[in-house]
């Protein structure tokens, strides 16, 4: 999935792209996001991907950079990186206990 920014709901480019976007894998989804982020100029494309059932895995922002996210067997997340593997977040869940 992609946002695209400061561009006609009309643009013939645009609408191209959204027809490339549908069923492909996550490699190929990358390179139209950042195909769709080079053609289109004074625009602001950020791209998602997901990650079913669980949410977002990778946000590619305007500028390139991505954020990846990972989740646990149980759909809760467990740590945010970025583009370069830093660390920045982490979650740990704990149980409270009843007695």
């Amino acid at each position: 999935m992609a946002k695209v920014l400061n561009v006609s709901y009309d643009d013939a480019t645009l609408s191209a792209y959204a027809n490339d976007l549908k069923n492909v894998s996550e490699p190929t989804m990358v390179n139209k996001i950042t195909e769709l982020r080079n053609s289109l100029s004074n625009t602001m494309v950020t791209g998602y991907l997901y990650s079913p059932p669980f949410g977002i895995k990778t946000v590619i922002d305007p500028n390139g950079k991505t954020t990846n996210y990972k989740y646990d067997k149980l759909g809760r997340l467990e740590w945010v990186k970025d583009d370069l593997n830093n660390l920045l977040q982490t979650y740990k869940y704990y149980y409270k206990n009843r007695f």
